[in-house]
């Protein structure tokens, strides 16, 4: 007599065998379950890319977007100077003078003017604008930092306008000397906060303030501030300000 095999079904409850078969609300948990291992398989995975490109990305500083020479204009990116040597240009934001006698220099963004040696920086009588000058970019801020090495170090600057003039914060530190006159305008003027400092000396001789800052005003200094105005303040300073330098 042939042997008749029948396939057991899930409900069948006479059949020797049996079958496990997770309830609803188990296989709901376990389906959560799987889903919170996946998502956080891939936020850890989204990090980890991140942080991997965030490693292998540049950084990115301010920098001059532009660099004017007696009215000579270059651009980021490209680093310019004289034959001569008198003063260079990093295509970014650092610039040298050593020995400069010329026109204007003027920058969008930020600009660090390291002087060596005897410099002087004056404009042409129908120039209207400063001597020195460091304005707003495109897409960044203005900054001007000035700075020497020795004591020896000198910056001579002349304009009809403002000598030395900063829309945004300027800077002036080292133990060299920096000179500004300005016949009609400000010695130095910075539309942010203004910082003296370092054992140098800072002679300032404007048509109107000697020195005039719209921020915060720093003077601190083991050398000389000596600031002259024709028509207004010797320094002309925001409210917040300190002093601890000798100024006449």
């Amino acid at each position: 007599m042939a042997a008749l095999f029948t396939t057991p079904k899930r409900n069948d409850k006479t059949s020797g065998a049996h079958f496990v078969e997770p309830d609803v609300h188990r296989r709901t948990l376990l389906a959560h379950g799987s889903w919170r291992r996946v998502t956080r398989r891939i936020v850890c995975g989204l990090a980890c890319a991140l942080t991997v490109s965030s490693l292998l990305m540049p950084s990115v500083s301010l920098a001059a977007e532009w660099m004017d020479v007696g009215g000579t204009q270059y651009n980021a990116g490209t680093a310019a100077g004289d034959a001569a040597g008198t003063w260079s240009w990093d295509g970014a934001d650092d610039m040298k003078l050593n020995g400069y006698d010329g026109g204007a220099i003027q920058a969008a963004g930020k600009l660090n003017i390291a002087y060596e040696g005897k410099n002087t920086v004056k404009t042409e009588p129908d120039y209207t604008g400063a001597a020195i000058k460091a304005q707003d970019g495109t897409s960044q801020k203005a900054e001007l930092n000035i700075t020497s090495s020795n004591s020896t170090d000198e910056l001579n600057v002349t304009a009809e306008a403002d000598a030395i003039k900063s829309t945004g914060d300027l800077s002036i530190s080292g133990p060299g000397t920096v000179n500004t006159t300005s016949t009609t305008s400000d010695g130095i003027e910075a539309k942010g906060d203004l910082s003296i400092t370092g054992s140098g000396t800072v002679n300032a001789t404007g048509g109107t303030e000697g020195i005039q800052s719209k921020g915060k005003t720093t003077i601190d200094s083991s050398g000389t501030v000596i600031a002259k105005g024709s028509e207004g303040y010797g320094i002309a300073a925001g409210s917040d300000r300190s002093s601890k330098a000798v100024a006449r």
